[in-house]
């Protein structure tokens, strides 16, 4: 009897052993182990067996509290401070009293139960608990990220709906399983996912060498008075949270401010770091962002680069004439986007074109789209003049002879000519300008400059390995600075000056859109050290994770976003109708995908049309 078998007194109800039920009462848990306490008669995780045989049930009770003894023997030269966290180079296999609380209820659930004897069934049985134990864990890391990642209160945890909802999701049957508990959280699940972000941390910090980084400031005024800010660090591998700091006592001393951002910069590396991203050019920032240029002279200081021009492109957009024009050609856009038949019909003469540029920068927009509408001239006159359009009813409505003679207005034309020849070459200053100030503050050798603008030229021209690179494919399916470093090998200045630029962020700190309550609670005075530095942990988990989750695909890096189907360009602003429930009519609206003969493009709902 002394080499029992636990399998022998209960099955398997699913290939992954995941479930076994017990052979004398037929209560279903989760593994071997618990079925080993069940019958033990070992209360914690399962209630004891009321039918299993005796010499069964002293057996397996006599096993398991055995080897209990031993793991708390081994257990109590680890044991440390209860309110103790681990530092944060710490294994997270370390012990601390909340885990030993576990193993205590759960009977040495880390290492198992083996048989002895050495026979093939024991090694067997002890391997797979060792799984389960191991499965669990990863279940209650699991748990505890999402506290981290949402800054939930841990004392939800004791809450009986989120073990509901734990069961439910793990869909055990009869078993309930057991969350971690608020020692747990604060403990060696904390510092398991403090080390896997360092590592994650660590991997970011090697590809800074290649792509430089930039970092960003997110500052504010809590409801304390306080002037806080964080610090983030942004390249193409992803963004990371570094720290947060109140710099209240040094408001009006720059040379202390410039001190600290110094130091950061030296933190990270002088040579990795490309610029600094500030979230605004007034106040402390305004003297800082000056001191900083003149001090640091291969790191630039920048406010949001889309921010910057789309206020410029803003201003333009204000002038009288351009106003006028750009308003004609939105005409033009609202009703072809407004009714799916003229849509449609559009589509057929553009080969499927969409009449409207979106572009990330917002303001932009309408100087794309006025230069695409000027090249599209000739389509726009044939699809006016179809037969098609000369049997729909929108030839014979106010609203499409208005826009039909639009279109055949020469007068129009010029006009929109003459504005498109005299904006679109500003935009694309902005970005050309921008490229030539790059070359000068980050290039110091003379040689290596002059290099650079030599390659550029054969990069314009698509000469040599940029041939290859210059197809529709490579350009729109690869990021920027991956396409470089695939097809620039043979131009190295120029190759490593473009990666490093177009690894960069354009955006500052505020599209990541970090709640600030944890940096506020991180810089208030009071805690304990422990507590402080438990503190610090859950803050450097909490932030990177957010911000590894934000992680965008590649693709959104290269391609436009989609207009927004309720913008001005498409529909004409409207007053919000509510329904008889209070709810808005917005949200009524399907968005599933539809024949465009029918209800139009799948992204806005289309006008009906008039019978």
């Amino acid at each position: 009897m002394d080499g029992i078998n636990v399998r022998d007194h209960g099955k398997t109800l699913d290939g992954k052993r995941s479930k076994v039920q017990c052979n004398y009462c037929a209560k279903v848990m989760s593994g071997f182990f618990r079925l080993k306490c069940h019958l033990g008669g070992i209360r914690g995780d399962v209630t004891p067996c009321e039918k299993a045989p005796a010499n069964v049930k002293e057996l397996l009770r006599n096993r398991l509290l055995e080897r209990k003894r031993e793991n708390i023997g081994k257990e109590v030269g680890k044991l440390c401070h209860p309110d103790l966290p681990l530092k944060r180079n710490s294994s997270p296999n370390s012990t601390s009293v909340s885990h030993n609380k576990r193993q205590n209820t759960r009977s040495f659930i880390t290492e198992g139960v083996t048989i002895p004897s050495g026979s093939k069934d024991s090694q067997t049985a002890s391997n797979d608990e060792t799984k389960e134990d191991s499965a669990s864990r990863k279940v209650l890391r699991c748990i505890g990220r999402f506290f981290y990642e949402t800054g939930l209160d841990f004392s939800a945890v004791n809450s009986v709906s989120f073990k509901g909802i734990i069961n439910a999701t793990l869909d055990l049957s009869q078993v309930e399983y057991e969350a971690p508990s608020c020692q747990e959280l604060k403990g060696w699940i904390l510092q398991a996912e403090v080390k896997e972000m360092q590592e994650y941390v660590k991997n970011i910090r090697k590809s800074w060498a290649t792509t430089g980084c930039s970092i960003l400031l997110d500052g504010w005024v809590d409801e304390k008075g306080r002037h806080l800010v964080s610090f983030l660090v942004d390249c193409p591998q992803g963004p990371m949270y570094l720290n947060s700091y109140d710099i209240s006592p040094f408001m009006g001393n720059i040379e202390a401010l410039q001190l600290l951002l110094e130091q950061i910069i030296e933190e990270l590396g002088v040579e990795n770091v490309i610029q600094v991203v500030a979230y605004s050019t007034t106040g402390w920032l305004e003297a800082l962002g000056k001191q900083f240029m003149d001090r640091c002279k291969g790191v630039f200081w920048t406010v949001s680069s889309s921010h910057c021009i789309e206020i410029m492109l803003e201003k333009i957009g204000m002038i009288d004439t351009i106003r006028e024009t750009l308003d004609k050609i939105k005409i033009i856009t609202k009703f072809i986007h407004s009714h799916a038949t003229v849509l449609k019909l559009w589509k057929k003469h553009a080969h499927g074109d969409d009449i409207i540029k979106p572009s990330k920068i917002r303001s932009a927009m309408p100087f794309m789209t006025l230069e695409y509408i000027v090249s599209a001239k000739q389509k726009l006159e044939d699809m006016f003049a179809s037969p098609e359009w000369n049997m729909s009813v929108w030839a014979s409505r106010v609203e499409g002879k208005r826009v039909a003679n639009l279109v055949g207005n020469h007068s129009f034309w010029v006009e929109a000519e003459i504005v498109s020849k005299a904006t679109i070459p500003l935009v694309r200053l902005l970005i050309a300008f921008g490229l030539l100030c790059c070359i000068v503050r980050m290039v110091k050798n003379q040689k290596s400059q002059d290099l650079i603008s030599q390659q550029l030229d054969e990069y314009r021209n698509a000469k040599g390995c940029f041939q290859e690179g210059s197809a529709i494919g490579p350009r729109t399916t690869i990021s920027p600075a991956n396409w470089w470093s695939s097809y620039g090998q043979h131009h190295p200045e120029l190759q490593k000056f473009a990666v490093r630029i177009l690894s960069q962020n354009c955006d500052g700190a505020s599209k990541y859109g970090l709640k600030r309550t944890m940096a506020e609670k991180l810089l208030t005075n009071g805690r304990n050290p422990i507590e402080q530095q438990r503190l610090s942990d859950l803050t450097f988990v909490h932030y990177n994770l957010q911000l590894q989750q934000f992680k965008s695909p590649m693709k959104s890096d290269i391609l436009a976003e989609e207009v927004d189907p309720m913008d001005d360009w498409i529909v004409d602003e409207a007053p919000e109708s509510v329904c008889l429930t209070g709810d808005s009519s917005w949200m009524g609206l399907d968005s599933a995908e539809a024949d465009i003969d029918q209800r139009g493009p799948s992204r806005f709902e289309a006008k009906k049309e008039p019978r």
